[in-house]
């Protein structure tokens, strides 16, 4: 589903994420729209998503703990949003994760040393 470069604001989530349509969606583009907030929980929901792009956004607050459920992401794209805080220990879970774009946000310290357990992780965008 390709929502990007638009003027939201906000994404509700739907009636039931477990609903036909949502237990099939595999890639959700959301990037460059105006969407502000803390990282909307319910996306962790979508456990077929393999590909979430929420750049140029207005994302604040921390990754949460529950993006580990997303088993099959394999690109995620949270890059240039106001996100912050502790890198959740539970990326490593995403083993097929191969795209992580982090870059323009708040984060601070150190790389964290969970990401060298991404093994299959071709391509890390940064702070």
């Amino acid at each position: 589903m390709f929502l990007g470069f638009n003027a939201f604001t906000d994404i509700i989530p739907p009636v039931s994420v477990s609903g036909k349509c949502f237990s099939i969606l595999q890639v959700l583009d959301l990037q460059h729209n105006q969407i502000h907030g803390d990282f909307p929980l319910w996306l962790t929901d979508l456990a077929t998503l393999t590909a979430l792009d929420v750049s140029g956004n207005r994302l604040s607050g921390e990754i949460p703990s529950e993006i580990g459920r997303l088993k099959l992401m394999e690109d995620f794209k949270l890059a240039n949003n106001l996100v912050s805080g502790l890198f959740p220990s539970e990326i490593k879970e995403l083993v097929n994760l191969r795209v992580l774009n982090l870059d323009g946000n708040l984060f601070s310290g150190e790389i964290p040393k969970i990401l060298s357990e991404l093994m299959g992780l071709k391509m890390l965008y940064s702070w």
